[in-house]
């Protein structure tokens, strides 16, 4: 047998849709939201953020937000569904108290260059899965 990284067992696909599939828990490791970020408290009602992307696969959702937390950055992911689309699984980085901090950040953060269809959105903390 190959030799592989321990890992969990790979989920069945139709876990896919599930909030937090095993295997996204341990890559992923999408932040829970009473600790979205540690050192200031998570805020309520809405916030802004960087929406990097959008996906339906939770192996591109994991795989992008690993790149994005070894870029340094406060990578999580929120679920959404809707009855046109289905189940999308999207990309944010950071959380701003208004627009206006938001546009900064994805302004001035070098990292961000490399995902340039990035936009700041309104995100409800009640949608924040983990």
């Amino acid at each position: 047998a190959a030799a592989t990284p321990p890992a969990p067992p790979k989920a069945p696909s139709e876990s896919v849709a599930m909030k937090r599939p095993p295997e996204a828990a341990e890559k992923a490791k999408p932040v829970a939201q009473e600790n979205l970020k540690p050192d200031k408290p998570a805020p309520q009602g809405k916030f802004y953020a960087v929406q990097i992307g959008s996906f339906r696969e939770m192996e591109n959702v994991r795989d992008l937000v690993g790149v994005l937390k070894k870029e340094g950055l406060d990578a999580y992911w929120i679920e959404s569904k809707s009855k046109k689309r289905g189940t999308l699984y999207k990309v944010f980085v950071g959380q701003f108290m208004d627009t206006n901090e938001a546009a900064q950040f994805l302004k001035n953060n070098k990292s961000l260059k490399n995902y340039p269809d990035s936009f700041v959105q309104e995100v409800s903390s009640a949608k924040t899965g983990s």
